[in-house]
């Protein structure tokens, strides 16, 4: 564990304060939302630690994250409520709220609300529109203030939540660092401090994603054919640990070995994506049946994924019917499937080598008369693919643009 002196840390906390904040999101923890970042209690510049001395944040920190699972989670709509009885001091709205910048954009949509004994909190990072109280309102403790989103510098939707007491930033989780003295947390039902391995979600695919796809959480498969091009299995989940291994094995029908790869994680990762796959011409060789991925983190099983191989006419059709597809400008194209997409389906642009340029949500398009008009940015010219996946099927398009 890493040592620390006293000249290097500032006692982000308030020993007189009592217990009297609420956790200011809703549902539970490790089923809902997840604790990924705490406060950075080290001030010196390049190192970083958190209430317990442990590395369960990053430098220069300056809140607690509850982070949700990805982006559908999001959608359904995760709320956040005032920790503390109080008035709202200041609101800021209108920002994107599908953000995966992790530089810049500072604190997206937000809500700052003062309270007693000289307290200040802020909820960041919220969904566009989604703010429900105003400068000068009062709120009492638990009231519905907001949704969970991801605006301003985020990478992942999650609650970033800042404390101050008299102008400087607190801990709401106190002090239990056992080089310092023991400060209480402000929270009257503290959350658990947890940093062990966990996953939290998981499925097939057949295509190899972008990290904003996984985001997204694509449509799962659960069997492939050998015409299929690719078969990509992924995972989603909490601490991998620095010197962590992990190893992957895929297994025939019969249980016989096919094909393993292994690796070493080089630093530690508190929220995490990941993923084995293999390509078309391998699965020309593949035998039908039931086969399995077993997932091993430091010799010891975790995971096992299981998915089927069939003949080509049992796959049910996953090409998304569409009516044309046109491109109307330079940076513009008409899209017009058999039928309106869902709010859970994603559009991505790619380049020929297979660079993903842009995405949307069809909440981002202009539609008209069942058509979805996609504009893009300024590209040079060459060929490009629009692809479409809603409700487990896909459409892939290519275009040109010449200029």
């Amino acid at each position: 564990m890493k040592q620390f002196t006293t000249g290097f840390i500032i006692i982000l906390c308030a020993s007189r304060l009592s217990a009297q904040f609420i956790v200011p999101i809703d549902g539970k923890q490790n089923v809902d939302w997840f604790l990924v970042n705490y406060v950075d209690r080290d001030t010196s510049i390049g190192s970083f630690r958190d209430h317990r001395c442990e590395d369960l944040t990053y430098d220069q920190h300056q809140g607690t994250d509850f982070v949700i699972r990805d982006f559908r989670q999001m959608d359904s709509g995760v709320k956040v409520f005032a920790a503390k009885s109080g008035r709202v001091y200041y609101t800021h709205d209108g920002e994107f709220d599908r953000s995966t910048q992790p530089d810049s954009g500072g604190y997206g949509n937000f809500i700052s609300i003062g309270h007693s004994d000289s307290l200040y909190t802020i909820y960041a990072h919220l969904k566009k529109y989604s703010l429900k109280v105003h400068i000068g309102d009062s709120v009492e403790q638990g009231q519905f203030i907001g949704y969970v989103g991801s605006s301003g510098r985020a990478t992942d939707p999650h609650l970033h939540f800042e404390v101050y007491h008299n102008g400087v930033i607190i801990d709401p989780f106190g002090d239990h660092c056992p080089l310092l003295p023991v400060a209480p947390s402000l929270f009257k039902t503290t959350p658990a401090y947890e940093n062990e391995f966990a996953i939290i979600d998981e499925g097939f695919i057949n295509y190899l994603p972008s990290l904003n796809r996984l985001r997204e959480h694509p449509a799962p498969r659960t069997t492939f054919s050998n015409t299929d091009t690719t078969i990509f299995f992924w995972l989603h989940g909490l601490s991998f640990h620095y010197g962590d291994t992990v190893r992957y094995e895929w297994r025939k029908p019969d249980g016989s070995l096919w094909f393993q790869y292994g690796f070493r994680y080089d630093t530690a990762f508190r929220f995490w994506y990941m993923g084995t796959y293999i390509n078309g011409p391998a699965k020309n060789t593949m035998d039908l049946g039931s086969w399995h991925i077993n997932c091993y983190r430091n010799d010891s099983l975790f995971k096992i994924g299981s998915f089927g191989i069939v003949p080509n006419n049992s796959v049910a059709a996953t090409t998304l019917p569409v009516r044309y597809f046109s491109t109307y400008s330079n940076n513009e194209l008409l899209f017009a499937p058999e039928a309106d997409l869902s709010t859970d389906a994603a559009l991505e642009v790619f380049s020929i080598t297979g660079a993903m340029i842009t995405q949307f949500k069809p909440n981002q398009l202009y539609f008209s008369n069942h058509e979805y008009h996609i504009t893009l940015p300024s590209l040079p010219s060459g060929t490009y693919f629009l692809r479409v996946e809603d409700h487990n099927q896909s459409s892939t398009q290519s275009f040109v643009i010449t200029k």
